[in-house]
């Protein structure tokens, strides 16, 4: 049974880890606390900030035609990746139509990318598996519409499984709070680059204290969330940095909920599944996550995105403590089809 709660664990994580916390929505200014100066040890971008006392307000500006080459970097447990694709914008009705192409595995441990047979094993194996991710939906105001159709999603998952795993994914993904928690996980990058900052509007170089809430599973649990912004590029670009910490009794009822719901869904026989939810009665989950998004606050378009989560479970007197770190870099391309664009951007005079 300690196997199972460590591979439980293992796999629920960072489902949960990579980015829920950017589901919260920015706070309003009318209702935040009242902002004070940040202390001087606050974490501070890379790029050295430019103060200005200007109020900044952020902006949703993404249009038909926009298009940037990302290079992603993941580093968990001691491993890293990195990644290369491109992201591209279409217009979807009155909305937008975000898809992925050109993907590509730019750097693995312990495999030689030098190696050529190696290198075209890999560059095969991720573009079937780009191949497999449908493009997703958000509105003309950049809030999250996902895909038109989840269940052809999943079904596109299932081809780069194992056979003898597509039974449990279908079996797994039948039980609602385990679809919830795969489709909040597709979201959360969305969130991270983009919706989280949509109508945030605070003064350069103040800090703001508050509460947001985030779904654990399909159960809401308050967190304490710090927000700073500072400039970068004499205003042009501006640094932001949000803390969240997430503990405490909602957070552990809601994560033993879904850790046994995962675990019961391994039998069929109601009495193993009674005596497995009872196991996971007293769990106790802290995560604690900072994001740094370095972007143009008129149109949200991120040249750097990072985020780094700390998370611990405490089961059955067993304790994981794992800790992953993602980056992305944007380089954007100038959009040839700015004319055609059927949405009004704010940099489009520029």
């Amino acid at each position: 049974m300690r196997i199972l709660i460590s591979a439980l664990s293992t796999t629920i994580l960072f489902s949960c880890a990579s980015g829920d916390h950017t589901l919260a929505p920015a706070p309003d200014p009318a209702t935040a606390p009242q902002p004070e100066t940040a202390p001087a040890a606050a974490p501070q971008p890379e790029t050295a900030p430019v103060v200005s006392s200007a109020p900044v307000s952020f902006a949703f500006g993404w249009r038909a035609g926009d298009e940037a080459v990302v290079t992603e970097t993941t580093k968990k447990q001691g491993r890293n990746s990195t990644t290369r694709y491109t992201i591209t914008v279409d217009a979807d009705g009155d909305n937008l139509l975000i898809a992925y192409r050109d993907f590509d595995i730019i750097a693995l441990d312990a495999v030689d990318m030098n190696d050529p047979s190696v290198k075209a094993m890999i560059k095969s194996a991720a573009q079937q598996a780009a191949a497999q991710l449908p493009p997703f939906g958000v509105t003309q105001q950049g809030q999250w519409r996902g895909f038109d159709d989840p269940d052809d999603l999943l079904r596109r998952i299932e081809t780069l499984l194992e056979k003898d795993s597509v039974a449990v994914f279908r079996k797994t993904m039948a039980n609602p709070q385990m679809r919830q928690l795969v489709m909040n996980k597709l979201e959360d990058v969305w969130n991270t680059w983009v919706a989280t900052w949509i109508g945030l509007n605070t003064e350069r170089g103040e800090r703001y204290e508050t509460t947001v809430s985030i779904p654990i599973g399909e159960q809401p649990v308050d967190a304490k969330c710090t927000i700073v912004v500072r400039d970068v590029d004499r205003g042009r670009r501006v640094a932001v940095q949000m803390i969240t910490h997430l503990e405490g009794p909602q957070a552990n009822v809601a994560m033993g909920k879904v850790l046994a719901t995962m675990a019961a869904s391994a039998t069929e026989d109601p009495a193993k599944r009674a005596e497995i939810e009872e196991m996971f009665e007293n769990v106790t989950f802290e995560r604690h996550t900072t994001v740094d998004v370095v972007t143009d606050p008129a149109t949200l378009r991120p040249d750097k995105v990072s985020t780094v989560s700390k998370v611990t479970v405490v089961a059955q007197n067993e304790k994981r403590v794992q800790t992953e770190s993602k980056s992305w870099a944007f380089e954007w391309k100038d959009n040839k089809r700015a004319g055609q664009s059927p949405f009004r951007s704010p940099y489009t005079a520029r």
